[in-house]
């Protein structure tokens, strides 16, 4: 029987963040079908940038909790991008470790980072950022994470872009009509991912 072509996900950060955080039950099963299938996750850098951010937020909140600071105080610091919340050396191991403990909970993860064209007929990742962040709602986050899984669509590197964000959703898909790449990118939430492909079961794995 012809063996099973592995396929490659890129997910968004807010996917990680129902996994990790929220133990989202949609997206729990769309990793156990990524493992039973044996197909391919992917992040990016960046992703990993807004997951080392949220911890340290995380770890702000629970230390000035811990001291009795009012909860309006402490928020407005988080929302603050240019306060600087002063956390010491062993609490950036814990950041660090909480990444890296991540990452051994994502079945087959790897990175999938935005960079230069490989093809010469394909346009540049970074070029594709600046025109859709011009010509579309996404703001900057999504931008990059977008551009990146269609560079990589691109050359057959990324074959689903999946979000748990319905606005990223909606955009991402008028997108990939309007560069002619739905056949290349399926773009999916993860409560479309499992019922399009549910866990596949031991029995039928060796049938396979």
């Amino acid at each position: 029987m012809q063996k099973r072509k592995s396929k490659i996900l890129y997910i968004d950060t807010n996917v990680v963040l129902d996994f990790i955080a929220d133990k989202d039950n949609n997206v729990v099963v769309l990793m156990k079908s990524v493992k039973s299938r044996g197909w391919k996750l992917r992040i990016s850098t960046f992703a990993m940038i807004e997951l080392a951010e949220y911890r340290k937020n995380e770890i702000f909140l629970w230390d000035k909790l811990s001291k009795n600071t009012s909860l309006n105080k402490i928020m407005k610091r988080i929302r603050n991008p240019r306060d600087n919340k002063k956390l010491k050396d062993f609490q950036f191991e814990q950041v660090s470790n909480w990444l890296d403990d991540l990452q051994s909970e994502l079945p087959n993860i790897d990175f999938l980072d935005i960079g230069p064209s490989e093809g010469k007929d394909e346009i540049s990742s970074w070029q594709l950022a600046r025109d859709l962040s011009i010509y579309s709602n996404l703001n900057a986050k999504d931008v990059i994470h977008f551009a990146t899984a269609i560079a990589a669509a691109q050359s057959n590197g990324c074959d689903f872009f999946i979000t748990s964000d319905g606005e990223f959703y909606k955009g991402a898909k008028k997108i990939v009509e309007d560069l002619k790449m739905k056949n290349k990118l399926k773009i999916l939430k993860p409560k479309d991912f499992i019922e399009k492909y549910p866990p596949i079961k031991k029995n039928e794995v060796e049938q396979n």
